[in-house]
């Protein structure tokens, strides 16, 4: 939930600095801020810190308006350098970065990272979240040692700090030579996170030790790319891109010391450990906007390339069945299996409830949808004939590492899908598969739903067909899976419904309160239509099943008040009638998405999969198109109502990317 950057080479390093951390501040955009050193022959040299509230163009601003003032760092201990803007690229050659997303403490100028050791010897930037703050700020401060944050970041460098004059005192030797600083730095952060409880990524450098990061990880990952005589080390692969250089992935418990020529890799007993170095070879192009005017509105309209990203290679028509090779799969594996559960939180909840329903409705086999994190915490029974998967779109989130450790704890295996390639919960899992929808840079995740739903349906597909699923019905689902992305194509650039969509979004906006309303699958994506609509509009929204509605949510409903209806083609379109009448009878304001040419309401969203379901074979197999479509108008309403509302859509207040912290 923050971004982690830094930089060593020949490059401008404020620049290199300010380009990798804008990368990163869809994980945090509360507060950004970098901090320099001399190296090279520079030894002793002396930090630079520059830090502001907002993001990385506000830092970029203050960066500016410093140009040829003094420094100043919360009146700490530290000398830091009167240093012109234009002398910081010949006079600095590396330093580290940090976009924040605030955990401890409020979002102010002291909080915000880098932070500085008590002995102005070591400077340091942290993403985490460590669980006994409190019982470390009472013992840094019973040591004299004072504090000037809320954070729990600020203790992290104070106390690694503090265990290198321990040793120091041990050895009765001072700083003094380059490898004896190094060794002492290492084992000085050894043995500081002994009394780290939490996760955390934590990158340091020291004034003393030049051109030299070191990085350490638990429960949090970063990332070092080496080569072209500079090294980057961040906290996601999106920063990192440079032409032909590769990188390495920093685990539990490792610790790297790296510089432009060397990386050391070592794990908790202090042993050397040969990491295996993968290549920069995703198409980092894709994360520009173009000529979209927000990275959301462009994401929204990659919701077809996210669905055929997923399948492609993943269906095989002979067999009319689905190839999964990532899930490592044998015919007798799969066939022990008695029920399926899928564990997620967020947006990839609301999924992986569609994916549970399509399971039970087609596969014919039991399965169940929860959070993560709710999985985690009531103790559940587990046991070796249920088929465990967890669902995220980043593979950072903690709530849903947390379920991976549980279940393999209990030496079951447990299966993974998620978007970032090489993230944690790819590398932990016993198998799984990328849904390949490319970065997403809006905080609000929408195309990765699309992917995260094809897989889904993929995966039911091969457990069907491996169940009960005939020859013929294998090859109908088959058929439908590869018109979904064409369908939402049309539906895109159907002018008809943006207007539509954007006149709903006009009256929502006014309203201080907004219903979502779907029955069956339509339901769950209801649920995530509201979270998007909170997430970028600041406004109430409540999702409610049709069945449920008159069971006490329809107190809710008079003439202020928009009501989405969802609806879906099929033995359910009669009830949802019924509750659009129910609703009119109180003079509910109702828009319906789905059904065609209703003549019961004035505002009618209709897809164009309507008429596609008129014509194809009926009882051949349960839907599984519908969620798409609604997924992307529950999108676009969330979008057109920001947009009206005038806020930031890709940085909503509150919120990063990535959710690493519990």
């Amino acid at each position: 939930m923050c971004g982690i950057f830094g930089y060593s080479g020949p490059r401008d390093v404020k620049e290199t600095l300010l380009s990798g951390l804008k990368r990163l501040e869809y994980r945090g955009y509360d507060s950004a801020g970098i901090a320099l050193n001399r190296g090279g022959e520079h030894r002793g040299g002396e930090f630079a810190l520059y830090r502001s509230l907002g993001g990385v163009d506000e830092l970029k601003k203050k960066l500016t308006e410093l140009t040829g003032t003094a420094v100043e760092n919360d009146k700490q201990t530290a000398t830091l350098a009167d240093v012109k803007n234009s002398d910081i690229s010949t006079e600095y050659s590396y330093g580290i970065g940090h976009t924040r997303w605030a955990t401890h403490g409020q979002v102010t100028e002291q909080n915000a990272h880098p932070h500085m050791s008590y002995d102005s010897a070591l400077m340091l930037v942290h993403n985490g979240i460590i669980e006994n703050y409190a019982e470390l700020r009472d013992y840094i401060e019973s040591k004299g040692i004072t504090t000037r944050t809320e954070t729990d970041s600020e203790l992290l460098v104070h106390y690694i700090s503090y265990c290198y004059h321990y040793l120091e005192e041990q050895e009765s030797t001072a700083y003094d030579k380059r490898s004896n600083n190094i060794d002492r730095l290492v084992r000085a952060m050894s043995l500081a996170s002994k009394k780290f409880i939490g996760s955390y990524a934590i990158l340091l450098m020291c004034r003393y030790i030049p051109d030299t990061f070191f990085a350490q990880c638990e429960g949090a990952q970063l990332l070092i790319s080496h080569g072209h005589d500079e090294v980057r080390i961040s906290s996601d692969k999106n920063a990192l891109f440079t032409a032909g250089a590769s990188y390495i992935v920093l685990g539990d418990g490792e610790l790297a010391i790296a510089t432009r020529t060397d990386i050391r890799v070592q794990d908790r007993q202090e042993q050397q450990v040969v990491k295996t170095s993968q290549d920069l070879d995703e198409e980092f192009d894709v994360a520009e906007k173009g000529s979209y005017e927000t990275y959301m509105l462009k994401e929204i309209y990659e919701h077809p390339r996210a669905v055929r990203q997923a399948l492609t290679g993943r269906i095989h028509q002979a067999d009319a069945t689905a190839i999964l090779n990532g899930f490592n799969f044998d015919m007798a594996l799969l066939r022990s299996y008695r029920s399926v559960k899928l564990l997620s939180m967020g947006t990839s909840y609301y999924a992986a409830q569609i994916g549970a329903t399509w399971l039970e409705a087609i596969a014919k086999i039991p399965a169940s949808a929860e959070m993560a994190a709710e999985f985690v915490g009531r103790e559940p029974v587990l046991d070796d004939v249920t088929l465990y998967i967890v669902i995220s779109q980043s593979g950072e989130t903690y709530d849903t590492l947390n379920a991976v450790k549980l279940i393999q704890q209990h030496g079951l295996k447990v299966y993974g899908i998620c978007n970032v390639v090489g993230s944690r919960i790819g590398r932990m899992t016993d198998g799984g598969c990328y849904t390949h929808s490319g970065p997403e840079i809006a905080v609000a995740s929408t195309k990765v739903m699309s992917g995260q739903m094809a897989i889904l349906a993929a995966l039911t597909l091969k457990i069907a067909r491996v169940h009960t699923m005939s020859y013929a019905r294998g090859q109908t689902l088959i058929d439908e899976l590869e018109q979904i992305a064409n369908h939402i194509d049309t539906m895109l650039n159907n002018q008809a419904i943006h207007h539509t969509i954007q006149e709903l979004a006009r009256q929502a906006i006014k309203a201080s309160h907004l219903l979502f309303v779907g029955r069956g699958l339509s339901y769950y994506v209801a649920q995530e239509a509201a979270l998007k609509f909170k997430e970028l509009c600041y406004t109430h929204a409540s999702a409610y099943s049709a069945s449920e509605l008159k069971h006490g949510p329809i107190a809710l409903i008079d003439e202020y008040t928009p009501i989405l209806i969802f609806a879906e083609e099929g033995p359910g379109r009669q009830k949802i009638f019924s509750t659009v009448q129910e609703v009119q009878a109180r003079k509910g304001n109702v828009f319906l998405c789905g059904i065609q040419d209703h003549s019961l309401v004035d505002s009618t969203i209709t897809l164009p999969y309507t008429e596609y379901y008129k014509t194809r074979n009926k009882g051949s197999v349960s839907d599984i198109t519908f969620p798409f479509l609604h997924t992307v108008v529950a999108h676009l309403i969330a979008y057109y109502s920001a947009k009206i509302k005038g806020n930031n859509i890709d940085k909503p207040r509150n919120l990063a990317k990535s959710v690493t912290v519990e």
